[in-house]
């Protein structure tokens, strides 16, 4: 096999400047995330909507989000079409991709009392922690591992679960971490 040969069986049909635009966009896709991380503690936010409309506030002071009555009518049609709490835990996901989201963010809001909202299994379920994941309407490949990245490490398995349920926000960013290192490691071995 020539040296040209082997480089091309090594890289597949992917260029260097290929690689390294997705390296970039999975690296600031982690970094989004990690910077925009918060867990909050609500004060006289008693609904579900008042709950999205103090996150969304938040998030827009951050410069996160552009028009919040627009994406938190959005959180709430998603709401309506399927529930979104996670069933076997405390946890609700609400999430939603929008053209007035400027950066992925995720942010979780702890309640001190429980609120009743529908499971994505068709039951309902008591949340304590509704979790907020946005991203812009447009998403390269690689920012889109990162949504997958945090929502599947929600549910991995019940230590997880546990420690995003915590509301611990230093050890739910030791997990997102340790989860993006992985993410990492594996998609560019």
């Amino acid at each position: 096999m020539t040296d040209q040969e082997q480089i091309q069986e090594e890289t597949g049909d992917h260029s260097l400047e290929q690689l390294m635009d997705e390296i970039d966009r999975l690296q600031a896709g982690i970094r989004a995330i990690m910077n925009t991380f918060k867990v909050i503690r609500p004060k006289g936010a008693e609904t579900t909507q008042a709950i999205l409309q103090m996150l969304l506030s938040q998030a827009a002071d951050d410069s996160l989000v552009s028009d919040v009555s627009r994406v938190l009518c959005r959180l709430i049609e998603r709401e309506q079409l399927a529930g979104l709490g996670i069933p076997g835990t405390d946890m609700a996901l609400f999430h939603c991709r929008d053209r007035a989201v400027r950066s992925l963010c995720f942010r979780i809001a702890h309640l001190n009392e429980p609120i009743e909202l529908a499971a994505m299994d068709g039951g309902r379920i008591p949340v304590r922690n509704i979790l907020l994941l946005l991203a812009p309407e447009t998403l390269h490949p690689m920012e889109q591992e990162v949504i997958r990245t945090v929502s599947s490490s929600l549910v991995d398995d019940r230590e997880s679960t546990l420690i995003f349920a915590s509301a611990n926000e230093t050890t739910i960013r030791a997990k997102l971490e340790a989860n993006f290192y992985q993410l990492l490691i594996h998609k560019f071995k």
